[in-house]
């Protein structure tokens, strides 16, 4: 669930474990994450034909988007 801070007017977001471990659970097989995961595999197709090198995942969350491009060829 999202916390709330109206007192400075910003807006603490966090998940909880539960929710990750949801979201983790899904990743692999929902619509939404497989084809968001589709587009990602066609920008790192045009991106490593021009260039190659280490590629960061910067974000939060389950990790999936380090596992699915550590398994890209």
């Amino acid at each position: 669930m999202c916390n709330k801070e109206p007192a400075n007017g910003v807006a603490n977001v966090a998940f909880s474990p539960q929710r990750l471990q949801r979201l983790q659970a899904m990743e692999e097989h929902h619509f939404w994450f497989r084809g968001r995961w589709l587009v990602v595999q066609r920008l790192l197709h045009k991106t490593r034909a021009v260039a190659a090198g280490p590629v960061a995942d910067i974000g939060c969350g389950t990790n999936f988007a380090s596992v699915f491009v550590r398994s890209f060829p």
